[in-house]
């Protein structure tokens, strides 16, 4: 992935598809969020496991090539460029993914909020910032290596199925509150039409 493309793909379209996404729900009313925030919150949950599981396959590969884990000698260039471009493809649908359940968070809460739901808006306000967090844990060794300074001890924690499963179970779910909450419990709440004016006597010709 040359400069141009990493430009267009990680930054311009990713912020293109944010205003589209929420253009689309804005577009098609309040009335049907539930199920728009259904179906984005379905889509971020689809493309984010895609993501974690082929980016786990390759860091357990990429890492063991560059500890050393896989043999004698250096690791072998083609391998490790196929693998390179395999993770950068992997963090493009985990970013797109992420675009996905930032609108669709601020859809369930903006429902919860109207609907005076309050234990449902606290807990995907909560369930939301605590996955905005764990994705930079998942998708980015700097996150991991503010806590572990040692390199090989950060590959090795960063590769390890436990800390795989448990950073991407906290980021995926707000994806799961969200669909819990579209399932279970969105209701949509339509502002009432106005009412027609009511004739006063004045405005009646047959009176003098």
């Amino acid at each position: 992935m040359d400069q141009t493309q990493e430009y267009l793909l990680l930054n311009l379209l990713p912020a293109v598809l944010t205003l589209l996404l929420v253009g689309l729900a804005a577009g098609l009313g309040i009335v049907r969020w539930r199920w728009t925030l259904l179906v984005y919150a379905l889509i971020a949950l689809a493309l984010y496991l895609f993501s974690a599981v082929v980016f786990y396959i390759v860091n357990v590969t990429m890492f063991t090539e560059r500890l050393g884990l896989a043999g004698p000698g250096l690791p072998d260039a083609s391998k490790m460029d196929m693998i390179t471009h395999l993770q950068q493809y992997s963090l493009l649908t985990a970013l797109y993914s992420v675009r996905f359940w930032i609108v669709s968070a601020f859809l369930a809460i903006v429902l919860a909020g109207r609907a005076r739901q309050w234990t449902w808006f606290t807990v995907l306000l909560l369930t939301a910032v605590v996955s905005a967090i764990a994705v930079q844990f998942a998708l980015d060794l700097r996150g991991i290596g503010i806590f572990i300074k040692d390199g090989r001890q950060t590959l090795e924690m960063f590769s390890s199925p436990l800390y795989t499963i448990v950073v991407n179970a906290l980021a995926m779910l707000t994806l799961v509150a969200q669909v819990l909450y579209a399932t279970l419990a969105a209701r949509t709440t339509v502002t009432a039409a106005p009412k027609a004016p009511t004739a006063s006597m004045a405005d009646d010709p047959t009176l003098p």
